[in-house]
C-alpha cells in the first residue's frame, strides 16, 4: 500500500519570531532572519514526527488505491475536502463529485466515507489523490515542543562536540504525547 502526503502550507507560522524572541529573551532585531530559520525549522520537524499540521496547509493524500468504505485524513483537523480523484479502470483521471462521498470533519481523523463504496481504480501507484485543508493544531505542547527546540537550537548553534544533545530535554515527552499514526 502507498501512502504519501505532500504538503503546501499557507505562510502561516505555529509561532511566530515575536514570540520566539520573548521565549529566549532576545529584544533585538539583528538575528530576526536567524530566529525565524529555527522556528521554521522546528515547526518542520514537530509536523514530521506528529504527522500533525502546526498551521494551515493543504494536503493531498496518494493511495495506491481506496481503502474500504472509510479513509482516515492524516495531519489534524481538517475544515475541507477539496478533491477526492481517481484514476479509473480506463486509465482516465476522474474528479469524484462531492455527492458521491461523505466527509467528516468532526472526527480526528476525519474521515472520508463513499455511502454506495467507492469506485474500481486502475492497478497502480497513486491511483487515488484526496487533497483537503488541515487547519494549523492549537495544541499547546506542540507549540511548547517548538519552543523547546528552538531554544535548544538558538543555545547551541556554536556547540561542536559528540556529545551535544540532538534534542533538548523533555521535547520527546511532548512529543509522545501527540504521537500520531503517520503515513510518511
Amino acid at each position: 500500500m502507498y501512502r504519501r502526503v505532500t504538503v503546501a502550507d499557507f505562510g502561516v507560522a505555529a509561532l511566530t519570531t515575536a514570540d520566539a524572541k520573548a521565549h529566549l529573551r532576545v529584544d533585538t532585531a539583528h538575528e530576526d532572519a536567524l530566529i525565524a530559520d529555527y522556528v521554521d525549522s522546528a515547526t518542520r520537524y514537530v509536523e514530521k514526527v506528529t504527522g500533525t499540521a502546526l498551521r494551515p496547509q493543504t494536503w493531498t493524500l496518494t493511495l495506491d488505491r481506496f481503502l474500504g468504505r472509510r479513509q482516515p485524513l492524516p495531519g489534524g483537523r481538517v475544515t475541507a475536502v477539496s478533491a477526492v480523484k481517481y484514476y479509473d479502470v480506463s486509465e482516465a483521471l476522474v474528479t469524484m463529485p462531492p455527492a458521491d462521498y461523505v466527509v467528516s470533519l468532526g472526527l480526528t481523523p476525519a474521515i472520508v466515507e463513499a455511502p454506495n463504496g467507492w469506485p474500481g481504480t486502475q492497478v497502480r501507484e497513486g491511483a487515488v489523490q484526496i487533497t483537503y485543508t488541515v487547519d494549523g493544531s492549537d495544541e499547546p505542547g506542540l507549540v511548547e515542543a517548538v519552543k523547546l527546540l528552538v531554544t535548544h537550537r538558538y543555545e547551541n548553534r556554536g556547540v561542536v562536540s559528540d556529545r551535544a544533545q540532538m534534542v533538548p530535554v523533555g521535547f520527546d515527552d511532548y512529543i509522545q504525547m501527540h504521537a500520531a499514526a503517520w503515513y510518511g
